[in-house]
């Protein structure tokens, strides 16, 4: 396994199994207060999409992406912005990877007492549909879903809120969110995008 971050390896990925994306943001303050830009929404977006093509199986893939800092506590973390934006990288990443998984942490230097970066765990982690029961399914560049056993997960890290269709249903994805939604009689439940 690679430590690769932002970088796309190509010397070495058809003889590594797996990739570490440590999202590093900019050391400053600034950078610390915000969540992910579309550019580098894209970047994750191609280096997911890139190592799940390209590594030597059995392919793993992990995201340990920065959130935005206001302040260091659990309340926080569970601020709306984070919220949508882990939702939206987990979407991205359970989506786009066969095998991925993701943590959504504090930046390196949130709190400087402690090198520990802290995080919490999202309800929307424990979201059960089953098995992947589809690859990935491109809707338009920069949005795309995968079907389960009992739902469907996508994602949209455009701009703009995004209607597809799923077996019959009109479903929406609002912009820069993951969408998680279960099959419940032929139609779909959707959880909130925060």
């Amino acid at each position: 396994m690679g430590n690769v971050n932002y970088y796309i390896e190509r010397t070495t990925v058809n003889e590594i199994n797996g990739v570490y994306l440590e999202l590093n943001k900019q050391k400053n303050k600034a950078d610390t207060q915000r969540t992910y830009n579309y550019s580098e929404l894209k970047k994750i977006e191609n280096s997911l999409k890139y190592y799940n093509q390209n590594l030597r199986a059995p392919k793993l893939i992990t995201v340990e992406a920065r959130r935005k800092t206001l302040e260091v506590s659990n309340n926080d973390r569970n601020s709306p912005e984070n919220r949508q934006m882990a939702k939206l990288l987990t979407a991205m990443t359970t989506v786009i990877a066969d095998n991925g998984y993701i943590n959504y942490v504090d930046n390196d230097h949130d709190d400087l007492n402690s090198p520990v970066r802290d995080y919490i765990k999202y309800d929307f982690y424990s979201f059960d549909i089953g098995m992947p029961s589809s690859k990935m399914v491109k809707i338009k560049s920069g949005a795309g879903y995968k079907m389960f056993d009992r739902g469907v997960i996508a994602y949209n890290i455009t701009w703009q809120d995004i209607n597809f269709e799923v077996l019959g249903n009109s479903l929406l994805i609002k912009a820069g969110s993951g969408l998680f939604c279960a099959s419940r009689n032929g139609s779909f439940d959707c959880l909130s995008p925060l």
